[in-house]
């Protein structure tokens, strides 16, 4: 037996999008968890678009998966869009004028 033989071969999904995220995603928080749990998947991060707004639903609903025995692992993320004129747009608007 190698040290590969161990490793978990069910996947691990990093970036899944809730409808919380706007034009991303179209299932409930508690609807993604329950297709990875009935798919055998390892874990899963609910990874909204630029929030965390599925993310106290998400954690409700996998304390319950897990009080009836589920194996599912979650984790939580944020998908972020950086544009690199915005911050500095910004920032120039709330300094002073003798700056």
């Amino acid at each position: 037996m190698n040290g590969l033989d161990s490793i978990s071969r069910r996947p691990n999904i990093l970036l899944a999008h809730t409808h919380f995220s706007f034009l991303q995603g179209s299932s409930s928080p508690s609807e993604i968890l329950e297709s990875a749990q009935k798919l055998d998947w390892h874990g899963i991060s609910i990874t909204d678009f630029d929030g965390v707004y599925g993310l106290p639903q998400a954690h409700t609903h996998h304390q319950k998966m897990m009080q009836n025995n589920g194996s599912l692992q979650m984790k939580c993320g944020v998908e972020i869009l950086l544009e690199p004129q915005e911050p500095t747009k910004h920032l120039e608007q709330r300094l002073p004028q003798d700056h």
